[in-house]
C-alpha cells in the first residue's frame, strides 16, 4: 500500500466516523424533541408575544411557558425576531439560542444572521426564524442572545406546542 492509498483510507475512516457521530447526535436530538409517546402538535388559537418582559442576556435564562401550553407539553413551536443596531462599516453575526431547561444541547440556527453595514449611516437590521424547542415537565425552556446583550429580542411568539 502506498502512502497516498493509506492517507485515502484514513480519510475515508474519518469521514465514516464523523457520519456515525452526526447520526448519533441527530437521534439524540430527535429523542429529546419527541420523547416517548408523542401524540399531537397543537397550534394556539391566539399567538402570544412573550418578548415584553425579557431582558437580553448572553447567559441562559429560564422562560416559563405554562400559560401558553398544556401540562402535557413536551416542547414549543416559537417564532422569534431579533434586531441589532449597527454602525457603518461594522459586521456582526447575532443569534438567539434556545434549549430545554437543564439541557446542554443548544438550538440556535433558526434565528441567526450575518449583518454587514456598508450604508454610510447607522442601520437597524432584523432577522426572524422559527424553531421547535423541547421543554421540561414544567413547560420551561432556556434562551439567550449572542454575541452580546445589544442583540434585541423584538418578538418571541409561542405559535403552538406538542404533546
Amino acid at each position: 500500500m502506498t502512502g497516498l492509498e493509506e492517507k485515502i483510507r484514513n480519510l475515508i475512516k474519518q469521514i465514516e466516523e464523523e457520519r456515525r457521530l452526526a447520526d448519533k447526535r441527530a437521534k439524540q436530538l430527535y429523542d429529546l424533541i419527541t420523547g416517548p409517546g408523542l401524540s399531537a402538535i397543537k397550534f394556539n388559537s391566539t399567538v402570544s408575544d412573550v418578548a415584553s418582559g425579557l431582558t437580553e442576556s448572553t447567559s441562559y435564562q429560564d422562560l416559563d411557558l405554562t400559560s401558553y401550553t398544556s401540562a402535557n407539553a413536551k416542547g414549543v413551536i416559537l417564532v422569534a425576531r431579533i434586531s441589532r443596531v449597527l454602525a457603518d462599516g461594522n459586521h456582526i453575526e447575532p443569534f438567539m439560542a434556545f434549549r430545554q431547561n437543564g439541557s446542554s444541547v443548544s438550538l440556535h440556527a433558526a434565528v441567526a444572521a450575518t449583518f454587514d453595514n456598508r450604508s454610510g449611516t447607522s442601520q437597524t437590521f432584523y432577522q426572524s426564524g422559527q424553531i421547535f424547542v423541547p421543554c421540561d415537565g414544567g413547560q420551561i425552556i432556556e434562551w439567550k442572545v449572542q454575541p452580546d446583550s445589544n442583540t434585541i429580542v423584538e418578538n418571541l411568539y409561542v405559535v403552538g406546542y406538542w404533546e
